[in-house]
């Protein structure tokens, strides 16, 4: 039985990667934020820092609870101290084949066994990631929604070597996270970016 989900690496500090790791720190979880740039982090932190106060102005938040989450949040540019205690590793940099594998490449030996490899992309086939990994079955899809700290869905993808187990925990750690996990199968545009397709190609043909 593996232990429950407690610390998660965030791989990629844009838009994508604070906000995974804002919401993820706000439901309990101890946070690894790391991007290559210590800029792009610092950035990244002032983000969350500035939707966190205004939390507070709303009276959503107290001060003391920000001051709870932030100390839930570490930043660094090593990747190894990211993710060697991380239970789930959640990839969130460019969408590009290439760079996405070389980076679940390292992942492999810099992590665990039982450590869940989660890839944010909307359209790169998981299969296809999975490839780099010596035991793809730790490998699953996790796709937020722009702005993750107001989006509720989380498409959970399932790659062809994806076990059930990393299936099932990713969907666990989704409604920890108050997310709302679906399960698709690894096929182009998933579910969301699929049925888009079709509609914005009917708007091209009555326009």
């Amino acid at each position: 039985m593996k232990k429950d989900i407690q610390n998660i690496a965030v791989i990629g500090s844009g838009i994508m990667g604070a906000g995974i790791a804002q919401v993820a720190a706000e439901k309990g979880f101890q946070v690894f934020l790391h991007d290559v740039n210590e800029e792009a982090l610092q950035k990244a932190l002032k983000g969350i820092q500035r939707n966190l106060d205004k939390a507070v102005e709303k009276k959503t938040l107290t001060t003391n609870q920000v001051q709870v989450i932030l100390s839930r949040l570490f930043k660094t540019t090593d990747l190894k101290r990211a993710v060697h205690e991380a239970d789930l590793v959640i990839e969130a940099v460019v969408e590009d084949t290439d760079i996405k594998k070389g980076l679940f490449s390292k992942l492999d030996s810099l992590t665990r066994p039982e450590t869940i490899l989660a890839t944010n992309t909307s359209q790169i086939p998981i299969t296809q990631i999975g490839s780099a990994v010596s035991n793809p079955s730790r490998v699953v899809g996790m796709h937020w929604f722009n702005p993750p700290t107001k989006m509720k869905l989380i498409e959970v993808i399932q790659g062809l070597e994806t076990s059930k187990e990393t299936l099932e925990r990713t969907c666990e750690v989704c409604r920890k996270l108050e997310k709302e996990p679906i399960v698709v199968k690894d096929r182009q545009g998933f579910l969301v970016n699929r049925a888009l397709g079709v509609f914005l190609a009917e708007c091209f043909r009555m326009l």
